[in-house]
């Protein structure tokens, strides 16, 4: 987990399903309570998935949206995952995007977390040469 104050960014690894769930759902759960602008989370390191990982998700997706936070997942996505969201038909409701840029877009936020950067401030410049 990597917070900004405009993303609150969670990687996962490995495999989610209901023995290993735990801190994946409480990661989700705090991200939706954060004081970050939006949540992208990262799937493409994950192998394997149950219906634990959808439970999780659609939980998380009404999290966000009562919370009026924007998120996005991000792939790119194993053939497995993939499967596993066409289908069940989430990849229908779910803000599923191909990469972490693509999820950026898709939420909203910002590329750039410069520290102590404000959402109002742009990002300092180069002095000029000139």
């Amino acid at each position: 987990m990597t917070q900004t104050a405009e993303t609150y960014l969670i990687t996962a690894a490995g495999e989610i399903d209901l023995d290993g769930a735990g801190p994946f759902e409480n990661a989700l759960a705090e991200a939706a309570r954060s004081l970050s602008r939006c949540t992208i989370l990262d799937l493409s390191r994950v192998g394997f998935a149950d219906s634990t990982l959808l439970n999780t998700l659609l939980e998380a997706l009404g999290a966000h949206e009562a919370a009026g936070r924007p998120w996005a997942i991000a792939g790119p996505f194993t053939p497995q995952i993939h499967r596993l969201f066409t289908v069940t038909g989430t990849h229908e409701v779910l803000p599923l995007a191909p990469d972490l840029a693509a999820a950026r877009r898709l939420a909203g936020c910002s590329d750039d977390d410069g520290p102590g950067r404000d959402r109002g401030t742009p990002p300092p410049t180069a002095p000029s040469t000139a």
